[in-house]
């Protein structure tokens, strides 16, 4: 059993016993994924609606939760674009590029008032938690390119309920999600 609840304007996981979060504290911070691919996912979608709400208190906190040390940490703490354009912006779908037990590459497709754009977020397990690694180049986060549909894409366990309550419950049906 999955219980949902809205972070933001995203739908994330509040509570699986398995995969995580782990963590959940009073101001919506969760970490502590479990080393699975749903794990892997529940941080990629995480991260996505923790970074859509970042002001410099909270990341701080992804820095110092949810970031690979690669050398790119100041780098996401004084990008200012992090955050810009994504208040109405929605995990619609997701894929799998790659995963084994200590790297996790997660395709975020994202719903922009009815637009999709994909967006590859990899991380790495480090100190018993899923971390997302920057690229070596280029934006700290990740590239977004346009996508036409959802083929191929499983659908985000609840794009159905985006515009219902702040807070559900929904048993986990379809692709572990």
């Amino acid at each position: 059993m999955t219980e949902w609840e809205s972070l933001g304007n995203q739908l994330v996981t509040k509570k699986n016993e398995t995969h995580g979060p782990g963590v959940v504290e009073d101001d919506g911070f969760r970490y502590c994924y479990a080393r699975t691919p749903e794990g892997a996912l529940f941080a990629a979608a995480n991260f996505f609606a923790l970074g859509a709400s970042a002001d410099d208190e909270r990341k701080s906190k992804i820095v110092e939760h949810l970031l690979v040390d690669n050398g790119r940490k100041d780098e996401f703490l004084n990008d200012k674009s992090s955050a810009d354009g994504t208040a109405n912006t929605r995990v619609a779908a997701y894929s799998f590029t790659s995963y084994t037990a200590d790297r996790a590459s997660v395709n975020l497709v994202l719903d922009v008032q009815g637009k999709y754009g994909k967006g590859t977020v990899d991380f790495e397990w480090v100190d018993g938690d899923w971390r997302l690694s920057p690229p070596g180049g280029g934006p700290v986060v990740y590239n977004v390119e346009q996508v036409d549909n959802l083929a191929g894409f499983v659908p985000w366990g609840g794009l159905a309920w985006r515009n219902s309550a702040a807070s559900w419950t929904q048993a986990v049906t379809s692709a572990k999600a």
